[in-house]
């Protein structure tokens, strides 16, 4: 088989892979175990770049997150915010997810375009992800157990260094500052009933 007949089969696989992928995300949770493993296949191989879509005609993109966020039949037309929580039970796929929505360099490409069909801007944040990024680039032993499943992000995260134990008042404080305004005022009230015994 020649070089030309290999790249017509790698763009129709391509597209054979990502309509399996844009299925299992409309049917909801019957195919929710699915996704993770072809988002891995999509991101290894690079399928997201060139593939032949339903109509026969043939799809580039230049950016990953273009990729994920166009409206079908051309993109997924996915807030890739609901696929990094997808993909939250599995680091290595989430770490590489990450890596192809910030692009090579590191630039964030959900900034808003002028003309973007999209409306969904999110922000490249500094939790789970950027933990394993950054675990993968500085720590490759370290992420390697977390993939496996020996240590949590977190726990990997100490152990590096670049992350600290919270003490359990620094988590008290810390989970308080999450609390509605309700929820802090029956914090309170309980707490106060609690010291009075103690008194």
């Amino acid at each position: 088989m020649d070089r030309s007949a290999d790249c017509t089969s790698q763009i129709i696989r391509a597209g054979q892979i990502v309509d399996e992928l844009d299925g299992a995300l409309r049917r909801g949770e019957t195919s929710l175990q699915n996704i993770p493993g072809l988002m891995a296949l999509v991101l290894r191989e690079e399928l997201w770049r060139e593939r032949r879509i339903r109509t026969g005609e043939i799809v580039k993109h230049e950016r990953f997150v273009d990729f994920l966020t166009v409206a079908p039949l051309e993109g997924l037309g996915e807030d890739p915010a609901l696929i990094k929580r997808l993909l939250s039970d599995h680091p290595a796929t989430l770490a590489a997810f990450e890596a192809a929505c910030t692009g090579k360099h590191g630039t964030n490409q959900y900034t808003k375009k002028e003309d973007s069909s999209n409306p969904t801007i999110m922000k490249v944040d500094r939790g789970k992800a950027y933990t394993l990024r950054r675990l993968k680039r500085q720590h490759p032993v370290l992420f390697r157990k977390v993939t496996s499943g020996e240590l949590t992000a977190n726990q990997a995260a100490i152990q590096a260094g670049f992350r600290k134990k919270l003490t359990r008042l620094e988590q008290v404080k810390h989970l308080f500052s999450l609390l509605s305004l309700d929820e802090r005022i029956a914090f309170v009230t309980w707490w106060r009933a609690e010291w009075k015994k103690e008194l």
